[in-house]
């Protein structure tokens, strides 16, 4: 995660003021929000994950849904962190538009994706369903869908990005 703080250390924080984790999972990405004011929305497909993590961050808003059919308002959010979600989503492209109708104009996103790796075929190996990628095809994706790249991180296990909506 310490990747990710650096990256997160670029932004304003007093200019945020929507947050969302989408595939918040146990939480560890809303320990980097380092916002007392900011409405924060955290996201995930599993109830049982909600739950879990809400025992812990109970001032932030959780929901239920699925990140590639999101229920929120366009052009409704400051800042989405999308950390270690990408790489179980197969149709990526559809998950960036969905991203990109709820984020504001020049607003940002911390994004992470899970490049081919052997530390990353050993999660299939036990039986993680990913869709592993590479930064060209990510780079390619994240420019079709009018994101501008701000900076990039790389962790053994993950390639993070902080991008803009232009």
């Amino acid at each position: 995660m310490q990747a990710a703080q650096s990256l997160l250390q670029q932004l304003d924080f007093s200019l945020i003021q929507s947050i969302c984790d989408l595939g918040v999972g146990r939480g560890y990405s809303l320990d980097l929000i380092k916002s007392k004011s900011a409405n924060i929305i955290a996201l995930d497909k599993s109830l049982s994950m909600i739950r879990y993590t809400k025992k812990k961050y109970s001032k932030t808003q959780f929901m239920v849904a699925d990140v590639l059919d999101l229920p929120l308002k366009d052009s409704s959010l400051d800042l989405i962190i999308c950390i270690g979600l990408a790489e179980y989503i197969h149709e990526l492209g559809l998950l960036l538009r969905q991203i990109r109708a709820v984020l504001i104009h020049q607003k940002f996103l911390l994004f992470s994706y899970s490049p081919k790796s052997i530390l990353n075929s050993l999660r299939v190996l036990r039986g993680h369903k990913l869709y592993p990628r590479n930064n060209l095809a990510i780079q390619t994706h994240l420019k079709e869908c009018h994101f501008k790249i701000l900076d990039e991180k790389m962790t053994s296990m993950q390639h993070q990005y902080l991008v803009q909506k232009e």
